[in-house]
Formats: structure tokens, C-alpha cells, sequence
């Protein structure tokens, strides 16, 4: 009889590694919905705060050598709707701010033109999801947003809107969320999966939890 004690390598199943990656893209964009933007020569920031008393979202630029701020954007009163301010960023020249507002139904960018003659630019889009949290990756003139219906290419340049919608049914609420790798866009989706009898009557929950395929490392060539 074999006295030895019986060892086990225990692989992590790819269910629990789709929930864990779950949970970090969660953690992030929390950290990531709180963030102020630096422009690209490190001299300015970009941030957005809410005043309590007129219960107004405003969005400033804060100027690293004369140590002043400047409000550039003011928003209606947020008791108004369930639209809220919920991230600014610069553009990759650092002459245009992006902010954008979200509600359950649409995703508003707006482009403001910095010290510079650009116009400014509002692209209204179907609701993003948790991607409207995260910086949005530019490749030359092209600001790519994911949303819950696709991937949107917006044009800083003349304002034009090209939408991608995806070839299979996607999963949550999350949306495409969208990285910059180089000149390739990569994007992280949760799909349905095909071919799954309906949960039972109380099982919808659960079965939603876990139900989703969560794709790594897809990447669409832009350029």
C-alpha cells in the first residue's frame, strides 16, 4: 500500500478566471471614474467636481505654473435627470477636452476646443456602460468609444460617426470596454452563449452571473 500522500494541482477553471477579471475591470473603473486627466506636456489638469450648493457638475483646467484654475464647462442642475458627468479626459494633442455624460439611455461626448480654433463637437450615443468610465483610446483623429450596441469611431476632425455593431448578442450591461495597443484596438465583451436552454423559474439571476464568455486579446486592426 502506497503510504506517500496524494497530491493535487488544482487549475483555476476559466469561469473563475472570467469572474476574476470581472472583478478587476470593476476595481478600475471605480479608480478610474474618480481620476483627474493630466494633458500630455504634464502642465495642466483636466477635473470635474460637483458644487453641493447649486447642485451644479462643472469641469476645470487646473495651470501647473500660474497655479489657477479656469472652469470651462458648467452642467445643468443633475436633480434635473439621471444624466451625470462621469469622465473628462484630453485629447492626444492636448487641445481639445473630452467629457462625457451617461444616463441608463444615452451617452453624451462632448468636445471642447482648448486654446485652439477647433470647434466644438457633441456626439450623442446609445448608452455606453461601464466603458464610459474608461479614458477612451485615440488612434490619430479617431476617439473610439465601446457601448453596449457596438463600437463607435467618432472623427474629431469634421464630427462624422462610425458605428460596429458586433456579430453576436452581448451579455450585462457592460458594453465593449476598449484598449489602445499600439495602432490596434483590443477590446474585452462578455457574449451570450449560444444554444443554452432559459433558466428555470429563480435561476435567472445566477444563470446570468455566470453564463457570459468573456473574450481576451480580440483586437480589430483601425489603421
Amino acid at each position: 500500500m502506497n503510504s506517500e500522500t496524494p497530491s493535487f494541482s488544482v487549475r483555476p477553471s476559466g469561469a473563475h478566471i472570467a469572474l476574476a477579471l470581472v472583478a478587476l475591470a470593476g476595481l478600475v473603473l471605480f479608480i478610474l471614474a474618480c481620476r483627474p486627466s493630466w494633458s500630455p506636456d504634464g502642465q495642466r489638469v483636466l477635473y470635474s467636481y460637483g458644487d453641493k450648493e447649486t447642485l451644479r457638475a462643472a469641469v476645470a483646467v487646473f495651470d501647473r505654473k500660474t497655479h489657477t484654475s479656469r472652469v470651462i464647462w458648467a452642467g445643468t442642475d443633475e436633480t434635473d435627470s439621471d444624466q451625470r458627468l462621469v469622465a473628462t479626459q484630453w485629447s492626444a494633442d492636448g487641445e481639445q477636452a473630452i467629457l462625457t455624460s451617461a444616463s441608463s439611455e444615452y451617452t453624451d461626448v462632448l468636445v471642447l476646443p482648448f486654446r485652439t480654433q477647433k470647434p466644438a463637437r457633441r456626439f450623442t450615443l446609445d448608452a455606453s456602460g461601464s466603458s464610459a468610465y474608461l479614458p477612451y483610446p485615440q488612434i490619430a483623429n479617431y476617439l473610439f468609444i465601446g457601448g453596449q450596441k457596438g463600437i463607435y469611431r467618432l472623427d474629431l476632425e469634421n464630427g462624422e460617426i462610425l458605428k460596429k455593431e458586433p456579430d453576436k448578442a452581448i451579455s450585462g450591461d457592460d458594453g465593449f470596454l476598449l484598449f489602445e495597443s499600439g495602432r490596434t484596438l483590443m477590446y474585452l465583451v462578455k457574449i451570450k452563449p449560444e444554444n443554452v436552454p432559459a433558466p428555470k423559474e429563480g435561476e435567472k439571476a445566477a444563470e446570468e452571473k455566470s453564463a457570459g464568455i468573456l473574450e481576451l486579446a480580440r483586437s480589430i486592426r483601425v489603421i
